[in-house]
This record gives C-alpha cells, sequence and structure tokens, in this order.
C-alpha cells in the first residue's frame, strides 16, 4: 500500500497539467487563505427597508478627510442614494435633480457613474451630465460641481488635485491646485488639460498611486507626475502593449495597482507594468469571460480576507453581460480561485465597506474593511450569512502505465467542518482528456476520512464542504494494480 500525501498549494490551475500535484480544477465558493482554503459567507440582505428602484449603476464607500464620515453611496440611471444604516434603505440625495445617466454612446465605456473623495467634496459623475458634488458633513443634496468641468467618464483626486478624464477619448482634465470648482487652465491657478495621443485608444482608467497618477488605455499605461508651473502635469508613457478593460478592472493594492487587461494580468508600481503570472490566462481569456461585455468587470481589494476580486460577466451569464462569476488571487500565497455568484452583481461597494468581523456592514470604530454587493434585485447584501457550501476539485493521481485502487482519502483541515459538514465525490478516467467519471459519493468518517475503493489510471476528487472549515491538502492511500 501507498502512501501520497498531497499539499494544496497551487490553487486553482485550469491552464495547468492536470497532473501537476497540488491544484484545482475546478473550484465554487472558497477563497484562499495563508494556511489552505476557506469557504465564503453566503450573502445577506442589508437593505431590508426596500430595494434601490431601479438597477444600480455604480456605489461608493465615503470615509472622507474632514469629518470621518462613513456613508455608503450607489446611483441608479436618473438618481443618486446614500445607504442609511438606520432604517436599511437607500435615501434620494440627488438635490431634486433628474439626470441623463450614464450612456454609453463611444462602445467603449462602462456604463456606470464614478466618484471620488477631496477634502470633505465627494465628487461623481458620469459622462451624460455635469458633475456633482455633495458636501460635509450632511452629503445629503448633490449640485452642480463650480468652474464649468468637462462632463468626462473618470474622476480620480490626487493630493490638492482633481482630474476629470475622457471628456472626448483621449483627454485628462485637473482643477486648480486646492480647488475643484476652478477648471479653465491657467498657469496662476494651475488649472490644466491636455491629451495622451501617443498611443490609440481613449483612456479607460485612472487611480492615483501615491502623489501620482496611473493612466490606463486598454492597451497602454501613462504614469502622471506633479511638476508645477508651467508644465503643471507630465504625462510619461510606461507601456504599449499593457493596459486595462475598465476603470473597475484596476485594483489599488498597497503600494501598487493590479489590472485585468484584455490578455493578461498586470501589477504597477509607478515602473513599467509586469505580467502577473497566474495559471488561469488560457481558461480566463478564451473560455469563460464574455469579452463583448468585458467593460462590465468590477475587481475589488477584499481587506478583510486580503484578496483581490475581481466579479465578470461569463459566456454563460443571463443575461449576456451580467456579472455572474468571480475570480480571486490571494498576493500573500499567490494562489486563485473562481466560483459563480447567485442572483448576479449590478455593483461592488469599493473600494470598501466598514464591516463586522463576520462581514455584516457596520460603522462602528471596531469595523474592519470588508466587502458588499448590489445584486441583481437592487438590493445591498454583505457577506455575513451562513458559510457557503463550496467545493475544491483535485488534479489526477495516476500512472499513465498503470492502473491503480483508491482505498482511502483522508483530508486534511486546519479548521475541521460540523458534522457532517464533508463530503466527497471519487472521480476517475483512463486517459487523460478522456471526460472524467463518477463513483458514488462519500461521507466523511468518524475517523476522518473517505472510504473508498476505485480502480481507474486517473484518479481525483471533489471535495464538498459546508460550515466553517479550513482544508489544507489530503492523504491518499492507493496501490498500483497492474497493466493494462
Amino acid at each position: 500500500m501507498a502512501r501520497l500525501s498531497v499539499k494544496f498549494n497551487r490553487g486553482f490551475a485550469p491552464d495547468l497539467d492536470p497532473t501537476e500535484t497540488g491544484i484545482f480544477v475546478d473550484a465554487d465558493q472558497m477563497f484562499p487563505t495563508a494556511a489552505g482554503y476557506r469557504p465564503l459567507r453566503q450573502l445577506r440582505i442589508e437593505s431590508t427597508g426596500g430595494p434601490l428602484p431601479l438597477t444600480c449603476y455604480g456605489a461608493f464607500f465615503e470615509q472622507d478627510a474632514i469629518n470621518a464620515g462613513r456613508a455608503i453611496f450607489v446611483a441608479s440611471a436618473n438618481k443618486l442614494y446614500t445607504y442609511d444604516i438606520v432604517s436599511n434603505s437607500f435615501l434620494d440625495v440627488s438635490g431634486g435633480q433628474t439626470f441623463n445617466g450614464p450612456a454609453n454612446p463611444a462602445g467603449y465605456r462602462s456604463a456606470r457613474w464614478r466618484w471620488t473623495m477631496f477634502g470633505g467634496d465627494l465628487i461623481v459623475l458620469n459622462p451624460g451630465d455635469p458633475p456633482q458634488v455633495l458636501t460635509a458633513p450632511a452629503y445629503s443634496a448633490a449640485a452642480a460641481l463650480g468652474g464649468n468641468p468637462p462632463h468626462g467618464s473618470i474622476v480620480e483626486a490626487v493630493g490638492d488635485f482633481v482630474f476629470i478624464l475622457d471628456s472626448a477619448g483621449n483627454d485628462w482634465n485637473c482643477c486648480g491646485i486646492g480647488n475643484d470648482s476652478t477648471w479653465t487652465p491657467d498657469i496662476g491657478t494651475q488649472a490644466a488639460n491636455g491629451t495622451l495621443g501617443d498611443t490609440p485608444g481613449p483612456i479607460v482608467a485612472a487611480h492615483a498611486l501615491g502623489a501620482n497618477l496611473l493612466v490606463y488605455k486598454q492597451r497602454a499605461t501613462y504614469l502622471g507626475t506633479y511638476l508645477g508651473p508651467p508644465v503643471i502635469w507630465s504625462f510619461s508613457l510606461l507601456a504599449d502593449d499593457a493596459g486595462a478593460i475598465c476603470d473597475e478592472a484596476v485594483v489599488s493594492y498597497g503600494g501598487l495597482q493590479v489590472a485585468m487587461g484584455f490578455e493578461n494580468f498586470y501589477t504597477c508600481d509607478g515602473a513599467p507594468p509586469r505580467v502577473l503570472e497566474n495559471p488561469l490566462r488560457r481558461w480566463f481569456y478564451e473560455s469563460s469571460l464574455d469579452c463583448t461585455h468585458a467593460t462590465n468587470v468590477w475587481g475589488v481589494w477584499d481587506k478583510l480576507h486580503n484578496l483581490i476580486v475581481w466579479f465578470y460577466p461569463s459566456v454563460a451569464a443571463n443575461p449576456p453581460g451580467a456579472l455572474d462569476r468571480y475570480i480571486c488571487w490571494h498576493p500573500d500565497t499567490n494562489r486563485w480561485m473562481t466560483g459563480k455568484v447567485a442572483n448576479n452583481v449590478e455593483a461592488v461597494v469599493t473600494p470598501f465597506a466598514p464591516v463586522t468581523p463576520d462581514g455584516a456592514i457596520s460603522y462602528s470604530p471596531t469595523a474592519v474593511f470588508g466587502m458588499s454587493l448590489v445584486l441583481g434585485d437592487h438590493n445591498l447584501y454583505s457577506f455575513s450569512g451562513d458559510f457557503a457550501s463550496g467545493f475544491v476539485t483535485t488534479g489526477d493521481i495516476g500512472d499513465p502505465m498503470h492502473y491503480s485502487m483508491v482505498r482511502t482519502v483522508r483530508p486534511r483541515f486546519k479548521t475541521y467542518p460540523p458534522s457532517n459538514g464533508a463530503k466527497a465525490t471519487p472521480l476517475y478516467r483512463y486517459n487523460l482528456g478522456d471526460l472524467q467519471m463518477a463513483g458514488p459519493q462519500c461521507e466523511l468518517t468518524p475517523y476522518g476520512a473517505f472510504a473508498m475503493r476505485q480502480a481507474a489510471r486517473y484518479h481525483a476528487v471533489r471535495i464538498e464542504t459546508s460550515g466553517d472549515c479550513e482544508i489544507t491538502g489530503m492523504d491518499v492511500d492507493w496501490d498500483i494494480q497492474g497493466t493494462r
């Protein structure tokens, strides 16, 4: 009898040879941790006082620099709202206005409102309306931002400046230094504008990186640096072959940014972007992502679990373009996972929302930062329900020249699941590339093992969990039987 010890240290890796040790070829509702993998919590409704009246086209968590305020804002096509934690419902803060909404006549734009904090001002815009501002401390009534700013699709605050980009494609505009109501270019006020015309295509994303600004086209990346008069801001080309799908595809993480591009994933810390090595690029771009609706992608840094998560429209989404799946990357271990999203995602509260340690929205001083979603029913949800039922499917174990018998699979847990909290389905095939066949499902015995008697050339196992647990690996008892 042989014993094989497998540590699950490679994560979801569909591009690799399925016989690579320690990989998963399928997974759902699980995320990587420093030790192994844990199930996500189920989504729990927060807006019990009533949903957003219409589809959500944007979401933002405000924590201003003046009043240390905390509030979640969302937007329908025509109205702006804040989520009121007392009534668990949405309050209209449109200031009596009805907006045109984020129309997308150019085709490349994501149909979204975008947001930034500048001191105590919350600035929100879409290309179809004048930029709006909600001011501290109440943030109760939006008004047109002063100074006749351009109607762009992207807004970002950097130091003493607010940038509005993509009012006509590849243009940038910054307000006067320290004054978000001054937009007429002038050396005295340091309001300025310009274009990034040395690479093709429009600007699709812009995110502050310390005192600098990283600006993305779909296949180019620029670094904006403040120089002062007479230049004001200078933009240097970092790459003409690496960019981002859209503004929400770029996630700020510590001192760098992680971008989902159209062909790969990249990291950028102000130097030329670097490819983020991953074992799923081919699967993701060729088989899973609906490239027709790729600009709907929405990424976030889930600080509670230290995950970079992208919600994306898969080729199986119903309706097409809905955010029905996720992939996540755990920077500490460089492991990836994937899964489905129930009820489709309309918006992600980004970059983070204040939550209790179990994921419920809270504005208490002890709140940590996690992730919340607006789903297809227009309600706000937090990841604070019971632990989801998830699974991982291992790669193949076997010998191309011999049949073998798997007798027992003993999973390794850092946190042991509750009673009846783990089941396994043995999978087998006779040649790599064949479809896998499934044996009868097994329950975890009181002795902590799955008892199997399965003969084939190649063996795998799908391990399902329910309740809180953390799986790190497995031990397999098997025998070589003979050549066939």
